[in-house]
């Protein structure tokens, strides 16, 4: 069977032509999903306006109370705390902030801290007209608070007083004069702040160590600490000996005792010949003593007395060589607890005030003890020039039985004793030997014409072949006993220079057993010198260690050569901490130090 599709008359297919195509028709569906998402953009675009206004704001406020805080808490702030804070708080027009200063300070007014609780609330522009959000305002809690404590202070005032620094910087004032002057201002400031008038004893103390070639301890001081006792005219001890990865020097640290008179290498620095050695021209010129122990040269240790602090400063002269890391070692070395047992020993002979007892305080590296129970740290180092050097005698030559011995006595040791200023002829020469087991027990070198001899019963003698066949002596005057020469006695009978002593008495003896092949070999053989780039190296290493141990370090580069300048920078505690001035600058820089010393910690 044939089955046949029924067919519409053309008049329906037509009539039904426009709804079919409504049913294929999809332009139109995505217009409903699209305003939905963008008033759901508009929502959160509104909400996020809102939260970034309130976020500015709430940033702004806290920004004007952290300056607030720090201004209504510095010592100096003579106004109420509520005032200064109320006054940042309208001057940027904030006056509508509701905020709790909360102020608490120190009985006699050595420290206060300032806490700031703001609550503020903010009117929504967008999120408060919608229905479906409803908030209104905005409201959060800001809190600021900063604390001004210079409760303990210990402060090494480490001066530059070499000859350079009596140099004239104009309108007749020498550097000398401009660096006492500021550093007097930074002494008043100190006091003013750390030790206000009526305050409690005890928050601050200052130890001024003035250096050229060397640091003078002074009797009191040096009796605390280990110097050697080979001899006892200096007190001055050869720390550029000690290792450098220790500031402390401890009353049982052994020094060698530095010894007197002048150990400065000539020779090596300013190339002397051996003609200026020959002659007597230059014995006696003394320009640089080892330790140069004047009236005005001793360290002023742990000080809170205002007036004997200044009176240091103001007796300060300048001579000498220039040596920083010794000055820094000293500096350094009074900061660090080792040196507790000095001040209380100082404390019971009455030289240091009893109420600076337990100074220099334990390092508080983690900030857990108590403020009474810490201080801060503080080493302020100025130099006007560069390292050079510190000389001094190895401790084993200082004294004792030398290498010389006289037919005279203990004590003759050259021409200058019988009052000749230019003589190689005299007879004190011809008594003069030099001896030493250690290379021959039987020979002895005689001064005068620099020739060996044999000695017996009967004086001093040399070999040769007699015509009669054997062995013929052949004596010189000299007879009698000797007298062994004491070493101190060899370098400070007659306050030689030692380099001249050396070339004098040893040179040509050491070069003829092989001691040395040049001059500079023989004095080396007595000298403890120390050149410059050494100190440089162990200067850097004693700040490394002392800022490890949270010392601050400001250093004063005053009208300094470019070398001197790198290494004070170097030893600084950082750019904040380094001033390369000029002399006339000194105030003003002494005063920024003691403003940094004295300046605010925001705690939050």
């Amino acid at each position: 069977m044939v089955h046949s599709r029924t067919r519409l008359p053309d008049m329906a297919c037509r009539s039904l032509r426009p709804a079919m195509r409504m049913r294929d028709e999809e332009t139109g569906a995505i217009l409903p999903l699209v305003i939905i998402l963008l008033t759901v953009l508009l929502v959160l675009s509104g909400v996020a306006l809102d939260f970034m206004h309130f976020e500015a704001r709430r940033t702004q406020i806290l920004a004007v109370l952290d300056r607030a805080s720090l201004a209504a808490a510095s010592l100096s702030q003579e106004l109420e705390p509520e005032l200064v804070v109320d006054d940042y708080l309208k001057k940027a027009g904030l006056e509508d902030v509701d905020r709790t200063v909360t102020v608490t300070e120190g009985s006699y007014g050595e420290w206060r801290r300032v806490r700031i609780e703001a609550t503020d609330t903010m009117t929504t522009s967008f999120m408060g007209q919608l229905a479906q959000i409803g908030i209104k305002t905005l409201s959060t809690k800001i809190v600021s608070e900063a604390y001004e404590a210079i409760g303990n202070v210990e402060v090494s005032l480490v001066l530059d007083v070499s000859g350079s620094m009596a140099t004239d910087v104009g309108d007749g004032v020498t550097r000398l004069a401009a660096l006492q002057k500021g550093a007097d201002t930074f002494v008043d400031q100190m006091f003013t702040k750390v030790q206000p008038e009526n305050a409690p004893d005890g928050r601050l103390s200052i130890s001024v160590i003035p250096y050229n070639q060397q640091v003078v301890l002074g009797d009191d001081l040096a009796a605390q600490f280990n110097l050697s006792t080979e001899q006892t005219d200096t007190t001055c001890g050869d720390v550029f000996l000690l290792p450098t990865d220790t500031i402390a020097i401890s009353p049982t640290t052994a020094i060698q005792r530095t010894m007197s008179g002048d150990s400065l290498d000539y020779y090596v620095r300013f190339g002397y010949n051996a003609d200026n050695y020959n002659g007597w021209q230059f014995p006696y010129h003394t320009w640089v003593s080892n330790c140069d122990e004047q009236s005005y040269s001793p360290v002023l240790p742990f000080s809170n007395s205002q007036t004997d602090i200044e009176k240091k400063i103001g007796s300060l002269k300048a001579s000498g060589d220039t040596a920083i890391d010794i000055g820094a070692r000293w500096g350094l070395a009074l900061l660090d607890p080792a040196a507790q047992p000095v001040v209380d020993n100082l404390i019971s002979e009455g030289d240091v005030d009893s109420s600076l007892d337990a100074r220099p305080y334990e390092y508080d590296l983690d900030g857990t003890a108590d403020i009474d129970d810490r201080s801060i740290k503080v080493m302020v180092l100025m130099t006007d020039g560069e390292n050079t050097g510190s000389f001094s005698i190895k401790q084993k030559y200082q004294s004792g039985p030398s290498e010389l011995y006289s037919t005279k006595s203990a004590d003759s040791l050259n021409p200058a004793d019988s009052g000749s200023t230019n003589s190689s002829t005299t007879s004190e020469w011809d008594s003069l030997y030099w001896h030493d087991d250690s290379y021959s027990t039987t020979k002895w070198y005689r001064l005068t014409n620099k020739k060996w001899y044999y000695r017996d019963s009967n004086g001093f003698y040399t070999t040769s072949t007699s015509r009669y066949g054997g062995t013929q002596k052949n004596y010189v005057s000299d007879t009698g006993k000797l007298y062994q020469i004491d070493w101190s006695t060899v370098w400070g009978k007659l306050n030689f220079r030692h380099e001249y002593v050396a070339y004098t008495y040893f040179d040509a003896v050491y070069k003829t057993i092989k001691r040395s092949t040049s001059f500079p070999g023989t004095y080396a053989v007595f000298s403890d010198g120390n050149t410059f780039t050494k100190k440089d190296t162990a200067l850097k290493a004693i700040c490394t260690t002392a800022k490890a141990n949270d010392i601050l370090i400001y250093t004063l580069a005053v009208d300094a050569p470019d070398n001197g300048a790198a290494i004070l920078k170097s030893c600084s505690s950082g750019d904040g901490y380094y001033y390369d001035i000029t002399s006339d600058e000194l105030t003003d820089a002494f005063a920024e130090i003691a403003a940094s010393i004295n300046s605010l910690r925001l705690t939050n």
